[in-house]
């Protein structure tokens, strides 16, 4: 056990979507609306309803499990985010979307 997954126990589904509709969120607020387009940007519920965010999640752990099963893989916490580091460092400059999805835990 990596000591990530000592520290952070495992989510519930629940805890899976909520975590992902924030997720979602920041990227939508991320998201710049076009100058073309004269109508005001669309709330996030209007974009995205809970049933999207629930497909999301179970495309996710189907994924997770496939892994698992077919190649051994077990997707930890360490291995979940060991790539964030260049992306962090690249998008670290305009303290963008990398920065709000680590500080929305």
């Amino acid at each position: 056990m990596d000591e990530l997954e000592e520290v952070i126990p495992s989510l519930t589904y629940e805890e899976r979507v909520a975590c992902q509709e924030k997720i979602e969120r920041i990227y939508w607020n991320h998201r710049i609306w076009p100058k073309e387009n004269p109508a005001p940007k669309p709330s996030f519920e209007s974009v995205m309803s809970r049933s999207q965010v629930k497909e999301k999640v179970n495309d996710i752990l189907q994924k997770t499990n496939a892994l698992e099963m077919k190649w051994g893989i077990v997707m930890s916490g360490k291995r979940a985010t060991a790539g964030d580091e260049p992306y962090c460092a690249q998008h670290e400059k305009t303290g963008d979307i990398a920065e709000d999805i680590q500080c929305s835990g």
